[in-house]
């Protein structure tokens, strides 16, 4: 009786999987390198727009994307379990989305800034049109 392994897929190899560590190991330092300086500047949290609350976000999301996708990765092994693959990647997809929500945030404020003279955001109809297109494509893509 031939046993059939529980692999959908083949394994990896030995130094594609030390390369992808070691790639996983800078893109996290880089990421906290950056979230550090981002919060050290702050010097008074009461009064921090929105966009930088947004920036320390995204880098935060940032960090938690590629922490979970590595514990994935090198250490629940997808490819053995259906389910184990499945479960992460929608938490990828999904984590994936939000940090593309906040970038399309980002620059639809960078836009307002840009194009708009001193009239607030919420009287904007260049913000309120990019803000409303971004809540659309989020509802259809991700939802």
């Amino acid at each position: 009786m031939r046993l059939e392994s529980r692999e959908y897929r083949s394994p990896e190899p030995l130094s594609a999987r030390i390369i992808g560590i070691l790639f996983t190991l800078i893109i996290t330092a880089a990421c906290s390198i950056l979230f550090y300086l981002r919060v050290t500047s702050v010097r008074s949290w009461k009064r921090l727009p929105w966009i930088r609350w947004l920036v320390i976000l995204q880098y935060g999301c940032g960090f938690l994307y590629i922490i979970f996708s590595s514990v994935v990765q090198y250490g629940l092994n997808p490819n053995a379990e259906i389910e184990v693959c499945n479960a992460s990647a929608s938490t990828c997809l999904l984590l994936y989305g939000i940090i593309k929500m906040m970038l399309y945030m980002f620059l639809a404020d960078r836009l307002h800034v840009v194009g708009s003279t001193a009239t607030s955001r919420r009287n904007s109809p260049l913000f309120l049109v990019h803000t409303i297109g971004i809540g659309g494509k989020c509802k259809t893509h991700y939802l």
